[in-house]
């Protein structure tokens, strides 16, 4: 994480990288780690669905939408009402 911190002309990727990373280590509950990277009933999460949060993530950076943290905030809403956390 220091090394994309200190890229003077981060690419879009990149950064995307950066908000994910910084949005992920803040406290949150349930644990923002698990609840992005597996489901409520603890499998991985995109088994079921077929969509892989990761991948969305910097497939919205490679079109060229939005990767702020809000969009983050907005997914994490939406998945712990959806799947009642």
């Amino acid at each position: 994480m220091a090394h994309l911190r200190r890229l003077a002309s981060p690419t879009t990727h990149e950064r995307a990288a950066l908000t994910l990373l910084d949005w992920l280590n803040t406290s949150a509950t349930p644990d923002r780690h698990y609840l992005f990277l597996s489901g409520p009933k603890g499998h991985l999460r995109g088994e079921e669905t077929g969509t892989v949060p990761w991948k969305w993530w910097f497939a919205r950076a490679d079109s060229g939408r939005s990767t702020a943290v809000e969009v983050l905030d907005d997914w994490e809403r939406d998945t712990l009402s959806m799947e009642k956390w």
